[in-house]
């Protein structure tokens, strides 16, 4: 039985990710990163995961996307506004790089109504999901660590500033990752406009 890696994603304007690819060049000048192993995410890659899903199988895919529909049939188009980089996960040795963004309820919303069918979907079909209770921290991912660079040296890094210009979420993408030795490729199942 073929199953799919999947996750659902807000996609990125161009002019959002023309300043992401900016300030992963300027960190790609820190000695301390590079010495990490760090591995900067490729601008087609570049998204804000709202919900990952993990493997489902082929043929359940059909009723997936009728969850998503109906969810994204009640959400109206939102606003997101990026505000820092930081280095992640939150209170763990550094692993990742984030772009943050501002807390906000309408995410939230989709976040909680996305999750709660879907629970519910991959427990009758009797397919693992961890579906995280607390606040979603909104971000991107613009960099992973092969191993966390040293806390002194990370200190000394100066993460670049990011424009606090807002964009307007108007569609959500089911994505199915295909894992390769050079790193995730992403390919589009379905686009879901918010009405």
């Amino acid at each position: 039985m073929l199953k799919l890696r999947l996750f659902i994603a807000i996609p990125l304007p161009d002019n959002l990710l023309d300043n992401i690819i900016k300030c992963q060049n300027s960190l790609k000048t820190e000695k301390a990163l590079s010495n990490s192993g760090a591995r900067f995410t490729s601008r087609e890659n570049l998204h804000i995961t709202v919900l990952f899903l993990g493997y489902l199988e082929e043929k359940s895919v059909d009723q997936l996307l009728e969850i998503i529909r109906q969810t994204t049939n009640r959400v109206s188009p939102f606003s997101l506004t990026p505000v820092n980089f930081t280095f992640a996960s939150p209170g763990a040795p550094p692993r990742m790089v984030w772009l943050n963004f501002q807390k906000n309820d309408e995410y939230n919303w989709l976040y909680r109504n996305l999750s709660r069918p879907v629970k519910d979907f991959f427990n009758k079909s009797q397919q693992k999901f961890d579906y995280e209770k607390r606040e979603k921290l909104i971000h991107v991912t613009a960099a992973r660590f092969k191993s966390p660079p040293v806390k002194n040296e990370t200190d000394k890094i100066k993460l670049p500033a990011i424009s606090h210009e807002e964009f307007l979420c108007r569609e959500i993408i089911l994505y199915k990752s295909i894992l390769k030795k050079e790193g995730a490729q992403y390919v589009q199942i379905s686009r879901f406009n918010l009405t």
